[in-house]
């Protein structure tokens, strides 16, 4: 089976969100976006099952010391062979001193120009002109570029959830506004009956409340306006809610699923005593 470059990573992983989130256009997992994703989640592929690779180095008189600095995407080092080629191999015990540089742990001092080979842990390469990815760690990495380009999208629309919070307090307000206004008129209305058949002296106070109730009356509409507002607005947000709920357990399954793919691939290191001889 030939490897996936890029490209065909980033669209695998495209299909698993579209067939999840049921979208004809992506525009909430531009391909820019689960590049930056992939690269990250590479590195920590990488580090479990690493892309292994044969270096070729030379010692110097005298000196125990390698270094290694110049070779390119170093995760670790699993294995120093010296003398090479012999039966059996001589590998080596080494410390890293210093970054970029290790030290043979022998109780000799090598010649010049010997041949050392260090076997490297290294980054994978993934472009779209090569890759050095096998089969199943493909796909551990579309499982955690899937992952956690679902945890970043439902990270953006959380706050539509806050929102709800905030338009359900609004909504509380303008109710308990509107319960306030309708006592008053009641209270209007049954003054106007209380008063209707008396003889007013400087005015005639049931006009005086029914138009004070109609001031209230209106007021109530426009309160119950903005409540209906809300309670829209409350509605989309709820929703929203719903399907965030929804995607969150199904981020966290394709979490789970990554963590277990990078489990299965993990190349386990050796430890052990070597010669120093």
């Amino acid at each position: 089976m030939a490897a996936k470059n890029l490209d065909a990573i980033i669209a695998d992983a495209k299909q698993l969100l579209r067939d999840e989130f049921n979208q004809t256009d992506l525009e909430d997992f531009p391909s820019e976006e689960l590049t930056v994703i992939a690269r990250k989640i590479l590195v920590e592929v990488s580090m479990h099952s690493p892309y292994m690779v044969e270096e070729a180095l030379t010692t110097t008189a005298d000196s125990k010391d390698l270094t290694v600095s110049a070779i390119t995407d170093l995760l670790e080092i699993e294995r120093i062979e010296y003398r090479t080629h012999r039966t059996p191999r001589e590998f080596r015990n080494w410390t890293e001193y210093k970054t970029g540089t290790v030290s043979l742990m022998i109780n000799f001092n090598p010649s010049a120009g010997e041949d050392v080979h260090v076997y490297c842990r290294k980054l994978h390469t993934l472009t779209n002109t090569a890759s050095t990815m096998k089969p199943q760690e493909e796909e551990c990495l579309i499982a955690g570029t899937v992952a956690r380009a679902a945890f970043d999208w439902i990270n953006k629309v959380r706050p539509l959830v806050d929102a709800a919070v905030t338009s359900l307090g609004e909504m509380n307000t303008v109710t308990d506004k509107l319960t306030g206004l309708l006592e008053t008129t009641g209270s209007d209305i049954a003054n106007i009956r209380l008063n209707i058949n008396k003889i007013a002296k400087g005015g005639w106070p049931p006009n005086d409340y029914a138009n004070a109730a109609m001031r209230e009356v209106q007021l109530a509409q426009g309160y119950l306006q903005q409540q209906g507002g809300y309670l829209r607005e409350l509605q989309g947000n709820l929703s929203v809610a719903r399907i965030l709920r929804e995607y969150t357990l199904w981020a966290q399954q394709q979490q789970a699923e990554y963590r277990r793919a990078l489990k299965q691939i993990t190349r386990k290191r050796s430890y052990e005593g070597l010669p120093q001889d």
